[in-house]
């Protein structure tokens, strides 16, 4: 027996604003499904004994505890958990992995989102909800804190206990009295039929289901009305623990949230504080970068003569990949200017070839210094080499478009329509000459003229990122190139190879501007304004007074206005 899919009307998304919006015919949902007073999503039809129309969801019932009914909000916007929130809650909530697929996210300003929900997304959540359930009840013992006795005893009162400690949790706010009325009632309908863990099991399927879940909803705020609100109390919580561990706020937030004690600015950079000294902001920072850097699309196969690269070599790089982005990134200093140019890689027998390193014995990774006349700093780190890449051959265009979309933070118009793709390496010809020869008419220049030298510069790397002297077509390689077109100045003119560069770039404050703009289009889920750039401009001078401290960044984030406010509009 399992619970229902649940059906979203209220979340069909903009995808071009990331607003959501109201959907009067009820199209996004699949069916009815939940029970009285739950937190079933209403759609297309009604939700349980209470009925529910298609713009509302659920029923939460009276407020109780600080609760806020859900119907009575102003609906703008809620984002859904991404899939990695998803899987990083569910693993803090009940200790188990997500292996059940999931709806793709969606993106805006060039970072992961949640946004509206239709009829897969909801078939995929609900065959998640099951599988987290069974193995939940499968893998701890201690889930349900229930002796034999009580259990024979009176059910009910056990599962009263159950759902009174993990709901609130699963839901980042109290729990309203008709909510856990109607998840009692569940467990009571199928208990009896199937047995106590199937009637547990049941109201962990439910939970999971739940908009309470799934949605960053903060109903206390959005019940405040039109206009600006502060975001204090539980949804600052839930703010703070989503963007510094990309996963469900711990007990001691929920008491702040319960005390009032997030609700000044000062109250919550303290949080913020101590969310960064706890490890688990590891995994957070992580959600960041692996997007910023673009690893997330690193390939699982290469084609011939790079067929020895399979998944296992993949892991061995992403980890070697996250170990030197951490150790660059959290330490006390000189946190960016280390992570472009410094000579500290993490090695495997998986990796140690790829970066030119001795191979190491089956183990852990090793730190080990790099020839730091052939590579330096991330971005020649194997994972960006080859995700920027050909399956067989390197891409100049591809990286050096990376570096001035991500690293300097000016983007480049889109090609054209009718750009022909690129034909090829001829024999007897480098890999450079025939990208100079494909991007030669002269209606390309305005935008080749500023991403092929900076392609060409990591010409030395081959589509695994090992370094070489001769490209794939056996051809001698010419690194060098005349940089043009960066606003600061420094980084342009003749650069011998990507050594050279990222050097420039670890000095550049170009580079550190587009650093905290990238943090802050993570955080903000938007691009930044004109409005913001009084507060970008300060938080890169916090940045750099820090001595360019992770810490002192992050925690610089939770003090802009869009971080401790929201809009509310219609």
């Amino acid at each position: 027996m399992h619970a229902r899919p649940l059906l979203f009307a209220i979340l069909g998304v903009c995808l071009s604003c990331g607003k959501t919006s109201h959907d009067p015919s009820g199209t996004s949902g699949a069916g009815a499904a939940g029970t009285g007073g739950s937190t079933s999503v209403a759609g297309g039809g009604n939700s349980g004994s209470n009925g529910g129309n298609a713009n509302q969801v659920g029923e939460a019932g009276e407020a109780g505890n600080g609760a806020v009914p859900i119907d009575s909000v102003t609906v703008e916007p809620s984002w859904r958990l991404t899939n990695t929130e998803y899987t990083n809650s569910v693993h803090d909530l009940l200790g188990v992995t997500v292996t059940a697929p999931l709806d793709p996210d969606g993106s805006i300003a060039g970072y992961r989102v949640g946004l509206g929900a239709g009829d897969a997304t909801v078939q995929l959540y609900h065959a998640a909800a099951i599988q987290v359930a069974e193995d939940a009840l499968l893998h701890d013992t201690t889930l349900v804190s229930c002796t034999t006795s009580e259990i024979a005893a009176d059910n009910v009162g056990c599962a009263d206990k159950f759902i009174s400690a993990l709901a609130p949790k699963v839901f980042r706010r109290p729990l309203d009295a008709a909510t856990k009325a109607g998840l009692t009632q569940l467990y009571a309908t199928i208990a009896p039929k199937f047995g106590f863990n199937r009637g547990v099991q049941a109201v962990l399927e439910e939970l999971l289901q739940s908009p309470y879940f799934l949605y960053h909803l903060e109903l206390e705020e959005r019940a405040l009305g039109l206009g600006t609100v502060d975001v204090t109390g539980y949804s600052m919580a839930s703010r703070l623990s989503y963007l510094i561990w990309s996963s469900v706020p711990d007990d001691e937030l929920y008491a702040k949230a319960a005390a009032g004690e997030l609700s000044t600015p000062a109250q919550i950079r303290e949080q913020a504080l101590r969310l960064l000294s706890d490890p688990k902001a590891k995994l957070g920072l992580q959600n960041f970068y692996e997007q910023w850097l673009d690893v997330t699309d690193l390939p699982d196969s290469k084609g011939a003569p790079y067929t020895s690269f399979g998944p296992a070599q993949k892991a061995s790089v992403l980890a070697s990949f996250r170990a030197q982005a951490d150790a660059a990134l959290w330490a006390d200093s000189n946190g960016l200017s280390t992570l472009l140019a410094g000579d500290t890689a993490f090695y495997d027998a998986n990796t140690a070839a790829l970066l030119g390193l001795q191979t190491a014995p089956g183990g852990p990774l090793q730190a080990g210094k790099v020839n730091a006349a052939e590579r330096l700093g991330i971005l020649t780190h194997p994972a960006i080499m080859g995700t920027f890449a050909t399956n067989t051959g390197s891409h100049p265009i591809h990286r050096g478009t990376f570096i001035w979309d991500q690293i300097l933070c000016q983007p480049l118009p889109d090609p054209p329509a009718n750009v022909p793709p690129f034909p090829g390496v001829p024999a007897n010809t480098s890999t450079r000459h025939a990208y100079e020869n494909f991007d030669s008419p002269a209606s390309c220049q305005a935008c080749h003229a500023r991403i092929d030298p900076v392609g060409f510069l990591f010409e030395n790397f081959d589509t695994l990122g090992t370094y070489r002297t001769v490209d794939d077509a056996a051809q001698p390689i010419d690194s060098s190139a005349n940089v043009v077109g960066a606003s600061d100045s420094t980084l342009n003119g003749p650069t011998a190879n990507a050594v050279e560069f990222v050097k420039r770039l670890s000095n550049s404050d170009e580079v550190s501007q587009c650093f905290a703009t990238q943090l802050f289009r993570y955080a903000e889920k938007r691009l930044e304004s004109d409005a913001d750039q009084a507060f970008l401009a300060d938080l890169v001078t916090r940045y750099a007074q820090s001595g360019q401290s992770t810490k002192e960044l992050l925690s610089a984030l939770t003090q802009s206005r869009g971080f401790l406010q929201r809009i509310n509009e219609e």
